[in-house]
């Protein structure tokens, strides 16, 4: 798959990546001269990210950060290229001094470790050629304040006995809120008269394996009309936002119903 980011600096680099989901402190965080994490605190203490794709956040820490990433270039013990949730100043001050090809914007939550990467700071492209990238979609339905949650029956492609909303891939002929209302009918048999759209989020990216879903997710509101479930979903379940951590998920679907509710909220709040 390729993704879209935003490069800081130049050049083009491979390698494997090095997944931290914490923020990097180069300044006390790391060694210079070995190219090592060595804050007490991360999950790869220890580790060197010599020639490695360094994923992390975001910087942490004093300016001085940026001249001990110089350092590192120096040493030649600099990883190969860095990604970032969110760039800040440090981090990409010190990428553009050692030369480092650097890209932010990059959701962490869809890397894995050890996965090949080609970083092109030139072009602002994150490339993994192992993995795949499905575009879906994701319906959050909702009635009275309970979510409506969907056990996936043993005879889907993935996530057999897991429980999610109503989703499907999107067809190339066919836009996100059309996948959507296909989705519903096919699934739990409900009608675009059954049913109003209560709001919307950008895309979300669930991580599985060497498959990574774009998720577009919608929340719908319904009043008492009936499910009827198709072969995808052998049991339904109407719960509480509260509950619904106590079910085995697919992946991100709480992180979804959040985004989801967080978004209504604040339309109505610009509306008053």
């Amino acid at each position: 798959m390729k993704y879209q980011a935003k490069g800081i600096g130049h050049g083009i680099a491979e390698g494997e990546i090095m997944l931290s989901p914490m923020p990097i402190s180069f300044l006390g965080g790391v060694n210079p001269h070995l190219g090592e994490i060595i804050d007490e605190e991360s999950n790869i203490r220890g580790r060197s990210f010599f020639g490695k794709i360094l994923a992390f956040p975001h910087g942490k820490g004093s300016t001085v950060g940026s001249y001990v990433i110089y350092q590192l270039k120096k040493s030649n013990v600099a990883p190969a290229a860095i990604l970032n949730e969110k760039a800040d100043a440090v981090v990409a001050t010190g990428a553009v001094l050692a030369g480092i090809p650097m890209l932010h914007d990059v959701p962490i939550d869809m890397l894995a470790e050890g996965d090949r990467a080609i970083v092109n700071a030139d072009k602002g492209v994150l490339e993994l050629p192992e993995v795949v990238e499905k575009q879906v979609v994701t319906v959050i339905i909702r009635r009275r304040e309970r979510i409506l949650l969907l056990r996936r029956s043993d005879k889907v492609g993935s996530f057999q006995g897991r429980w999610a909303g109503v989703s499907g891939s999107i067809s190339d002929d066919e836009s996100p809120e059309e996948a959507a209302i296909r989705e519903l009918e096919e699934e739990t048999a409900l009608t675009t008269d059954a049913f109003t759209f209560s709001s919307h989020v950008p895309t979300i990216h669930a991580r599985a394996e060497q498959n990574i879903w774009k998720v577009h997710p919608f929340l719908v509101d319904i009043e008492d009309a009936e499910i009827s479930l198709d072969w995808e979903h052998d049991k339904y379940q109407w719960v509480t936002v509260e509950e619904i951590r106590s079910y085995r998920t697919v992946p991100r679907l709480e992180d979804v119903i959040n985004l989801l509710i967080k978004a209504e909220k604040a339309s109505q709040n610009r509306v008053c």
